[in-house]
């Protein structure tokens, strides 16, 4: 009886030092070649493959799925912005209509409502990175296209002390409050003439 993990064609992901995606392209008795997708062909040791964790994407299915994930602000119409997320799934020729993408409210984070956008491919073998990147350039687009803000970090500063505040600022660069006081009331002066 013969146990086989890895078939030719078979796609991959090997994680030891890091994480190593690629293609099978030869097993034989003592290691594997992994064809990865920048071209280099990796010589992995059957014990790693036996002993370290692999994940192999064909192996009994071609089907995956991906998730993109995408923050909106507070002020977003969450509704729509998960009917736009599923829509741009739906735009991507790759991505599968059944089981359907799904949209879903993940978190409410410090500075937006992250959402998690999943969808099916069945051609992992075309690569996953492009059709992420497909989906979020569709989100991209029919976000700005009815409002839809994507945040930024923001932050809130109280002072305290102003004063002291301005005071080491203007130590900091040499000039002090009446320096800056005589200059702000020449300036005025030249405009009132």
């Amino acid at each position: 009886m013969s146990f086989q993990l890895c078939t030719p064609g078979d796609i991959s992901i090997l994680r030891r030092q890091g994480s190593s995606y690629g293609w099978i392209t030869s097993p034989n008795a003592r290691y594997v070649s992994l064809a990865t997708r920048d071209g280099k062909e990796l010589l992995i040791p059957n014990e790693d493959l036996i002993t370290g964790r692999v994940t192999n994407w064909s192996y009994s299915s071609d089907l995956i799925r991906q998730s993109v994930h995408v923050g909106v602000s507070y002020e977003s119409d969450l509704h729509l912005a998960m009917r736009l997320a599923v829509d741009a799934a739906g735009a991507v020729s790759r991505i599968l209509e059944v089981p359907k993408p799904t949209c879903l409210l993940k978190e409410f984070g410090e500075s937006a409502v992250n959402l998690e956008l999943r969808f099916w491919i069945q051609d992992p073998a075309n690569g996953t990175a492009n059709v992420c990147s497909e989906v979020m350039l569709c989100i991209w687009d029919l976000f700005r296209e009815h409002s839809i803000e994507f945040p930024f970090p923001q932050r809130d500063l109280t002072l305290r002390n102003p004063e002291a505040v301005a005071e080491a600022f203007l130590n900091r660069s040499g000039a002090s409050q009446e320096s800056l006081r005589s200059a702000n009331g020449s300036e005025q002066n030249a405009r009132s003439v």
